[in-house]
């Protein structure tokens, strides 16, 4: 009988194969998510003829961005009450209700609050996420993962301008912003029940993050971003910033922005 490493036993067995799984779900995920940006901002000015809003160009990508680092601090708090899989399946509806609003849309000002409405969620999303690719996959997969997110947005520069061209003109926009969601809601499925299958011990004790703290953090940074050349919204920025450093302090390790030893 010759000597070797002994079989891996069957429940670390199943481990492997669910984080590898739940690996290529992410950046499946995440391919979808990078090709997508590529055809809204293909799509724009198709919608922007149809719905008469050349002049909303502006508003649409402040909106958008705005909405969506509003919710990213939030993230972290949510996190803190519940499990990641269950917020993956609260949040992921929302999104695809606000690409099913904006399809839809017969004016801009109903378009403009369904990329809003997804933009709430994305952002939040996006913090849920990034957590469980730290805490569910083990180092070797959570690398390889980390490595794999830039190859997939090398890949989406090459496929999402290729894919949102045809798109555009092929099925149009409005089917555009909703041609995706049956895969995008495939990999969103396999990576919530596979987050459901990990041991709850590997992902760590919940430590119960405030809501206010985070709440401010978002609120502050959404001041910073509307700073401006006029006096006001230099003042609503700088207000902002002490908004961002009041509530950082709160949600970070003791002493962090001390730069104390060990932080």
């Amino acid at each position: 009988m010759t000597a070797g490493a002994p079989p891996a036993p069957p429940q670390q067995a199943t481990r492997r194969r669910s984080a590898a799984v739940l690996a290529v779900a992410l950046l499946l995920v995440e391919l979808v998510a990078a090709c997508q940006s590529y055809l809204t901002s293909t799509i724009t000015p198709l919608m922007a003829q149809d719905l008469d809003a050349r002049d909303g160009y502006g508003l649409l990508m402040a909106a958008t961005q705005a909405a969506m680092f509003l919710t990213m601090p939030l993230g972290a708090a949510l996190l803190s009450r519940w499990p990641a899989a269950r917020l993956l399946a609260w949040l992921t509806p929302v999104v695809v209700a606000g690409g099913v609003v904006s399809a839809a849309s017969p004016t801009f000002t109903l378009f403009l609050s369904g990329r809003v409405l997804a933009a709430l969620a994305a952002g939040a999303l996006m913090t849920v996420s990034l957590s469980a690719l730290a805490t569910s996959l083990p180092p070797a997969w959570r690398r390889l993962t980390l490595a794999g997110y830039a190859l997939v947005w090398l890949v989406a520069s090459l496929v999402g301008p290729v894919y949102a061209g045809w798109a555009s003109a092929v099925i149009g926009w409005r089917w555009a912003l909703v041609a995706y969601l049956p895969l995008f809601l495939a990999a969103r499925a396999v990576v919530i029940l596979r987050l459901r299958e990990l041991d709850r011990a590997e992902q760590g004790a919940r430590e119960r993050l405030a809501l206010v703290p985070a709440t401010l953090l978002a609120a502050g940074i959404t001041a910073v971003s509307l700073a401006g050349t006029s006096w006001a919204r230099t003042l609503l920025a700088a207000a902002g910033v002490v908004v961002v450093l009041a509530a950082a302090a709160r949600i970070l390790p003791d002493d962090t922005l001390r730069l104390a030893r060990g932080r």
